[in-house]
């Protein structure tokens, strides 16, 4: 899952109409890690843990300013790097490693941007699929182009030969995590993009606030489940996303539309729990928590334990975050045209 907070950033950039860069650690121990920078200062995300942000609020707009995405390789050898055992433990790097960050300017006319593919997803509750060169020796495929695979739909900002087109879309069926691969002098990374767990929770009582606010901090939507409407509930619960009125068989089909659907039972009446629990079994729920011995024989459905709050809540985004295994992007493509199939992804 991309970070939370880079999504409603890059979100909030293009609201604006400001121009960013966004770096991507793309080879590495730990590929993946991006952060965003405005041409004053940083925004939100983080490539080192902060040892090398400095480098790149200086150098990133440098680097990017006439030409398109570029990746800078930086060496473990290099004195600077060397030397520096925050910047070497940041990224992993043992003596003779390297790591490799692409800088791009977002917002490029006809570009496919990862970040804003990202929030269609969790806007849709949608899976995708991006694959993003980042090197090549071949004059036709340049650096940074890319082939996404988002409901169905294949689109690609840049020109690719059919027989690498084929092999780069068979790879992004099967794409769950972030990986690189090797085609011919090309090589490529593969990033799936989910959209954030879901986390539905029946109960209002004070003792689901701090799992409301882990849920948040941890980049989840949180949805409270009431019986009623009540000005106390979504006072209580300020940070939720919303606060739905209904029973778990009235929100049934909105936890079933969900892509990682999660859910917390604590209403703290017995009879109103095993209710609630009977209910989301029938759901796609991915996990079910609940305070109290209610599991049974689902394996979905697991006791929350801790003797505090905070300690629940602990327990819950513990167990919760382990259900929702990533799958494979499995629909497959609309032949169309490399324009059209862009026009069709942007309009989502």
């Amino acid at each position: 899952m991309i970070e939370r907070s880079l999504v409603d950033a890059a979100a909030r950039m293009r609201r604006q109409g400001e121009p960013y860069v966004v770096a991507t650690v793309v080879r590495a121990r730990r590929p993946g890690a991006r952060l965003i920078l405005t041409p004053y200062r940083w925004l939100a995300g983080t490539v080192s843990g902060g040892a090398f942000e400095g480098e790149l609020a200086t150098s990133a707009w440098m680097h990017t300013k006439d030409a398109g995405p570029v990746v800078m390789t930086y060496d473990a050898a290099h004195p600077d790097i060397a030397n520096d055992g925050d910047l070497r433990a940041a990224f992993g790097l043992a003596d003779n490693d390297t790591v490799d960050v692409m800088l791009e300017r977002a917002g490029a006319p006809g570009r496919i941007d990862v970040l804003e593919i990202a929030a269609r997803c969790a806007r849709l509750q949608q899976r995708a699929a991006i694959a993003t060169v980042i090197r090549s020796d071949a004059a036709s495929v340049r650096v940074g182009s890319r082939l996404a695979l988002c409901s169905g739909t294949l689109a690609q900002d840049g020109p690719f030969d059919a027989e690498l087109r084929e092999a780069i879309v068979a790879e992004l069926h099967e794409t769950t995590g972030t990986a690189m691969r090797t085609f011919g002098s090309i090589d490529v990374v593969f990033e799936a993009v989910a959209p954030p767990p879901r986390l539905f929770m029946f109960g209002t009582g004070h003792d689901l606030v701090p799992l409301a606010q882990l849920a948040k901090h941890a980049g989840w939507d949180v949805l409270v489940c009431a019986d009623s409407p009540r000005y106390s509930t979504r006072e209580r619960f300020s940070n939720a996303d919303d606060v739905m009125i209904g029973t778990a068989a009235d929100l049934a089909a909105t936890i079933d539309e969900a892509d990682r659907a999660v859910c917390v039972v604590a209403t703290h009446d017995a009879t109103r729990d095993r209710a609630c629990i009977a209910a989301l079994r029938a759901t796609k729920a991915r996990a079910i928590g609940v305070i109290g011995r209610h599991a049974g024989e689902d394996a979905r459905v697991q006791e929350l334990v801790g003797e505090t709050a905070l300690e629940r809540a602990l327990h819950a985004i513990a167990l919760l975050r382990a259900a929702p295994a990533a799958s494979p992007i499995v629909e497959r493509p609309v032949p169309s045209r490399p324009s059209a199939a862009f026009a069709a992804v942007a309009a989502l």
